[in-house]
C-alpha cells in the first residue's frame, strides 16, 4: 500500500514526463474551474439582452452575440456547469446500473447470466437517441429527467464490461484455489 506522498510524487513525475497527460489533465482542470466559476467570471448575465443581434466578435463581446443580442461567451461560461453536472450525473447512474447488473450476471452465472446477457443484448439494440427522445417527451425536459434518461439508456455497455471482468476474475487460479480450500 502506498502512502499519499508516494502517490503525489508518481503523479508529478507522470505529469512532467508525458506531454499528452499534461495537456489532457490541464484541459480537464480548466473545464472544471470554468464550470465552478462560470457565473462569477462571466462578463454579463447570459439571459440579458445587451447588444445587437448577431453582433460580430469584438472587445466588448469576445464571441459575439446571438440572435437575441445575448453575449455568447457568458452563455458558454454559465452553461459549462450544467454540462458537467449532466455528464457526472448520467455517468453515475449508468455506472451504478451497469456495475450492479454486470456483477450479478458474472457472479451467479448459468441461468442468471444467460437471462441478463440476453437482456443486455436486447437493450443494446434499441436506438438510444430515439429512446431518449421518447422518454424526454413523456416525462418532460427537466434537468433531473434528462440525467436519469441518459443514465438509463447508456448502462448496457458498462454492464457487459463488468460481467466480463467478474468472469475473468472468477476463473483465475487464486479464486479457484480459495474455493477448493473452503
Amino acid at each position: 500500500m502506498t502512502n499519499k506522498g508516494e502517490f503525489g510524487k508518481r503523479l508529478l513525475s507522470l505529469y512532467k514526463l508525458n506531454k499528452s497527460f499534461t495537456i489532457g489533465l490541464s484541459g480537464i482542470i480548466l473545464v472544471l474551474i470554468v464550470g465552478l466559476l462560470g457565473n462569477i467570471i462571466a462578463p454579463y448575465d447570459p439571459r440579458e439582452f445587451i447588444g445587437k443581434p448577431f453582433e460580430a466578435p469584438c472587445l466588448k463581446h469576445l464571441l459575439g452575440t446571438d440572435n437575441l443580442g445575448r453575449d455568447i461567451l457568458s452563455q458558454l461560461l454559465c452553461g459549462t456547469r450544467l454540462t458537467i453536472f449532466l455528464a457526472f450525473g448520467a455517468t453515475g447512474i449508468s455506472l451504478a446500473i451497469g456495475v450492479i447488473l454486470g456483477a450479478i450476471a458474472g457472479y451467479y452465472g448459468q441461468h442468471v447470466d444467460s437471462f441478463l446477457s440476453w437482456f443486455f443484448q436486447i437493450t443494446l439494440t434499441i436506438p438510444r437517441l430515439f429512446l431518449a427522445m421518447l422518454l424526454i417527451a413523456l416525462f418532460g425536459t427537466d434537468i433531473w429527467v434528462t440525467i436519469v434518461v441518459i443514465g438509463c439508456t447508456i448502462w448496457p455497455s458498462n454492464a457487459r464490461l463488468m460481467r466480463a471482468q467478474v468472469l475473468s476474475i472468477k476463473n483465475r487460479p487464486f479464486v479457484q484455489a480459495s474455493i477448493s480450500r473452503v
